[in-house]
């Protein structure tokens, strides 16, 4: 009974934790892109974060899974040149076991941390734009159809540089001849 007591706990523990961190897990996010002040940025992060606790779970587990397997690379021929070299790593005795191996593993634990550390934070962006994508439809295509209206039509001849990607007209992709072009393009790029 106490070992489901314990497991019912630490998985409720868990939840409450992801449950909490996913209000506050796109602050960086919210203030890099939208610009916003640090107390508007945790608000503006809680509302958006509605519902993520499965998501940012899942990337934590990636992240500590990634995360432990590049330690394990590093570590384990840490562990057999030490083994090699007499040192007992399973002692109680924190005196038997050198220095050098502690500074080493501490090293190799920073390494693969620092080295690991960009992917959870592209996992948090990619988790942060694909939530505005999903609840506020935040691709180009439905914010310019919602800030400039419908596209008007053109006239056959006319490469619209604004026509959607998935459009039920047909545009004419015939190139305009040389004598025609301009030297600026859409872009403004030369």
């Amino acid at each position: 009974m106490s070992v489901v007591v314990g497991i019912a706990v630490a998985g409720a523990s868990i939840w409450l934790f992801f449950l909490a961190a996913s209000r506050v897990a796109y602050v960086p996010q919210v203030m890099l892109v939208e610009g916003q002040g640090v107390f508007s940025a945790i608000g503006r992060s809680a509302s958006l974060a509605s519902g993520n606790v499965k998501r940012l779970a899942a990337l934590f587990v990636f992240t500590t899974v990634a995360a432990y397997s590049a330690l394990a690379l590093l570590y384990v021929p840490l562990a057999w040149y030490a083994s090699a070299n007499g040192v007992q790593l399973m002692s109680f005795d924190a005196d038997l076991i050198p220095a050098w191996y502690e500074i080493a593993y501490n090293l190799i634990w920073q390494i693969s941390f620092i080295l690991l550390s960009p992917v959870w934070m592209a996992g948090l962006c990619l988790l942060y734009v694909d939530e505005r994508v999903r609840g506020e439809g935040y691709d180009i295509e439905l914010m310019a159809a919602r800030r400039l209206g419908e596209i008007p039509t053109v006239p056959t001849t006319y490469i619209n540089p604004l026509q959607p990607a998935l459009s039920a007209t047909a545009v004419n992709t015939e190139p305009t001849p040389v004598a025609n072009r301009s030297n600026i393009t859409t872009l403004g790029l030369k």
